[in-house]
């Protein structure tokens, strides 16, 4: 009786399935711990714990000294204090991961993606390192292990800088903060692991062949569409340097605020390369609420006095010529369409045209969700929305592409059954 009123109901210390349970905490505990204190040879957890850690150290780091750059080259450092420019720093490393912040009240939520891109890359290159480096394993549970440990430590220190970081008059937005920081580490983080441990290969060998084939078509679409959207960028922003340099001139700005401005174009221009791409598709994008920017009108009110902005057409009707630049989705869906076929092996009809048309389909949703990213707000009123928008993109890019795709994929079984050179038969499952 004494035995039992001192030990609570269903606790049986010698219950194997809580020993079990126990035990797998514990010895995941111990690697971590392990792993951080570099005993003897690092453990895979212990190695991605020591990765999150690193990227975030090394993007707040790098992003602080900056602003303490900018801060002392825009007024010698008369306003404000080194802890304000360290704060505004760790504000730029949270917008890159997607926050928003709202500054006096007023929502600026368009992400610098160029932020995003290298913190992704800084991530991912970190995780491939420390699985390099830690104790070899082909367990794809040890794997799991470490992908939640990096994307846990990562998400705890991101929400640390948020809540630091936020004072009254300058705000991050924490919901987004943690979207962004699952996202990153946990895409990215665990295909660097999966990679550094050469687990990445045995995964891709067990998805079937007609998913490879689908998303190398779509890849290859994307990144076709991408080269032609920063060829488009390019041309326009050399065509509208001198608007852009008076604008500068009119803003009588020091040494400083032009350095400052260079940068900010720099981090922004991804964006303005999807933005393009939303041109190039046909629906374009806006630059406030009732304006658009596309092949067939553009239609402007007052913009903010940005340089990358002057690299806006002027608004009323545009050359009919123009027009001629929808064709681009089109080539570069059946030339990725044609590129999966090819390197998978396809002759069956039925089989390239449902292979074509995915691709195509599956390369517009990508499109659709990369030009939403490149959008956002940048204050109230009219400025309340800028960019493309992800619905009318969507529905632009997945009916062009998804076509095309599909004529591609007939055309190109005709093809390969004509030929009289051998036909790969290899993934075709």
């Amino acid at each position: 009786m004494t035995d039992l009123l001192s030990r609570p109901p269903h606790t049986d210390p010698d219950d194997p399935r809580r020993r079990a349970r126990g035990g797998a905490a514990s010895r995941w505990a111990a690697s971590v711990v392990a792993g951080l204190r570099g005993e003897q040879e690092r453990t895979l957890a212990g190695a991605a714990a020591l990765a999150a850690g690193g990227a975030v150290a090394a993007g707040l780091l790098g992003l602080m000294g900056l602003a303490l750059v900018g801060w002392y080259l825009a007024d010698g450092g008369a306003h404000g204090s080194t802890r304000d420019a360290l704060r505004a720093g760790a504000d730029l490393w949270l917008v890159g991961h997607g926050s928003g912040v709202a500054i006096g009240g007023v929502p600026v939520g368009v992400v610098p993606l160029a932020l995003t891109v290298a913190a992704g890359w800084l991530v991912h290159r970190l995780a491939v390192r420390a699985a390099r480096t830690a104790r070899p394993t082909e367990d794809d549970r040890t794997v799991a292990q470490a992908a939640v440990t990096l994307t846990g430590v990562y998400l705890v220190l991101a929400v640390l800088t948020c809540v630091l970081a936020g004072t009254d008059d300058v705000s991050p937005g924490l919901g987004r903060t943690v979207l962004g920081a699952l996202l990153l580490p946990g895409v990215l983080g665990t295909l660097g692991l999966a990679r550094g441990t050469g687990r990445l290969r045995p995964w891709l060998d067990t998805v079937p062949g007609w998913v490879r084939a689908v998303a190398h078509g779509a890849a290859s679409t994307v990144v076709g569409l991408l080269v032609a959207a920063t060829a488009l960028t390019v041309v326009t922003v050399l065509l509208g340097t001198n608007d852009a340099m008076a604008v500068l001139a009119g803003l009588r700005l020091s040494g400083g605020d032009y350095a400052a401005y260079a940068v900010a174009t720099a981090l922004l221009l991804p964006n303005a390369v999807l933005w393009a791409a939303a041109y190039l598709v046909g629906p374009g994008f806006s630059v406030g609420v009732g304006t658009t920017v596309s092949p067939g009108v553009v239609s402007l009110g007052p913009v903010p006095a940005f340089p990358l902005l002057s690299a806006l057409p002027d608004a009323g009707p545009t050359p009919s010529w123009l027009m001629g630049l929808l064709v681009v989705p089109v080539v570069v869906a059946a030339l990725g369409a044609r590129r999966a076929q090819l390197a998978y092996g396809v002759t069956a009809y039925d089989s390239s045209a449902l292979r074509g048309f995915g691709s195509g389909v599956v390369a517009g949703v990508l499109t659709a969700l990369l030009t939403g990213l490149a959008g956002g707000a940048l204050g109230t009123g009219r400025l309340v929305h800028v960019g493309p928008s992800v619905l009318e993109v969507g529905a632009a890019a997945v009916a062009s592409m998804g076509l095309a795709g599909l004529l591609a994929g007939l055309a190109t079984a005709w093809w390969q059954r004509r030929s009289s050179e051998p036909v790969p038969q290899h993934l075709t499952d």
